[in-house]
């Protein structure tokens, strides 16, 4: 019984032909892998470009709050007195 599924197997194996891959494959598969390189180049670009404005707009806003903590601070009257002081001329 195994004897006969295996001849069966063998017998259906029998007119199956080698398969040939078609003589252009080769050259375009090498296209779409140059097509593909050329479309990662602007990514990193566009990255490096991204985490700039990034970095700008973080150091903004870290500018910005600290000036308007500065401004709710109230301020000493002794303080503005040296500073107006200070600028005198003689």
């Amino acid at each position: 019984m195994e004897q006969d599924q295996i001849n069966d197997i063998m017998k259906s194996v029998e007119g199956i032909s080698r398969a040939k891959a078609p003589t252009s494959a080769f050259a375009k598969l090498q296209e779409r892998i140059a097509k593909q390189e050329i479309k990662k180049e602007p990514n990193k670009y566009w990255m490096t470009v991204a985490a700039a404005i990034a970095m700008v707009i973080c150091s903004n806003i870290y500018v910005v709050s600290n000036y308007l903590r500065a401004d709710e601070r109230p301020m000493d009257p002794n303080e503005s007195y040296s500073l107006i002081s200070s600028f005198n001329i003689y």
